[in-house]
This record gives C-alpha cells, sequence and structure tokens, in this order.
C-alpha cells in the first residue's frame, strides 16, 4: 500500500482539500456582521468573565463593548463608543427587578453609586448609542469577591 504513488499522493492531500472545504464554506454561509441602524436594538452577549468573582463583567456585541467594574462601592461602566445614556436596573434571584437607576457620566465613561447586592442576584443593562439601543442581562457573579 505504501508503495503505491496514487495513495500516499491522496494522504497527502486530503488533508489539504479537507482544510480549504471548511474555509470555503465558513465564507458561503457565514453571516456578514451590518452597522447597527438608528432606533434599532441589539443584545449585547456576556462575556466569561461575567460567570466568575473576576471582578469585570464584559459586554459585546461585534465591536460595541461595555465593561462593568466594582470598585469601593461604585459600579463603573467603561464603553468602547461615546454612549448618550446609560439605565441599570438590578433583580433578585426570583427574576424581579426594580426600577431602573440612571448612571452619572458622559461619553465613555459612567458611574453608579452600588447598592448592597449579592452575587446570586442579575443586573440589566440598557445603554443608547448612536440613535441605537444595546441591552443585556446577566448575573452579578463577578461581584462575588466583592460583597
Amino acid at each position: 500500500m505504501w508503495k503505491n504513488k496514487h495513495v500516499i499522493i491522496a494522504l497527502l492531500v486530503a488533508p489539504v482539500l479537507a482544510i480549504l472545504a471548511w474555509f470555503a464554506v465558513d465564507r458561503m454561509v457565514a453571516e456578514e456582521p451590518q452597522a447597527a441602524v438608528a432606533g434599532g436594538a441589539y443584545e449585547l452577549v456576556a462575556r466569561p468573565n461575567c460567570r466568575y468573582a473576576s471582578g469585570e463583567c464584559e459586554l459585546v456585541n461585534n465591536d460595541f463593548q461595555l465593561s462593568l467594574a466594582l470598585s469601593d462601592g461604585v459600579m463603573t461602566l467603561n464603553a468602547s463608543h461615546a454612549l448618550n445614556g446609560v439605565q441599570i436596573a438590578f433583580g433578585d434571584s426570583a427574576g424581579t427587578y426594580g426600577v431602573p437607576q440612571t448612571l452619572e457620566g458622559a461619553g465613555q465613561s459612567w458611574q453608579l453609586a452600588f447598592a448592597d447586592a449579592s452575587a446570586d442576584e442579575s443586573i440589566r443593562v440598557l445603554a443608547s448609542a448612536g440613535g441605537a439601543s444595546y441591552y443585556a442581562e446577566t448575573s452579578l457573579a463577578f461581584i462575588g469577591s466583592a460583597d
């Protein structure tokens, strides 16, 4: 079998063709990213650091990113784009959310005096930028070491 040159060439060419087919199929069926449209609402996805006591939580949608951090009783939100406004609502483990609170700040940096909360609770974030709204819901597990 190993003396047949056709088998040897097939063993060398097959992996290369498989890799090329992988990328070709991805290129044909992949969804193209589209720019945010004014008046649209876009969901932000919580990165893995939001699931454990990392002290920081990143929420992303393509190139739009929000970073939440807690230090000295102040929730700080930093954004990749200039924001028009940000609201946060805290919820308990039963899924009941309180009244949304508006963060203080301008541009890319926003802050809120942080009330007592536990890592079992959750948070909803609504940010407005360029006429579009970005929203997310995640747990407060990332503050686990801070409460």
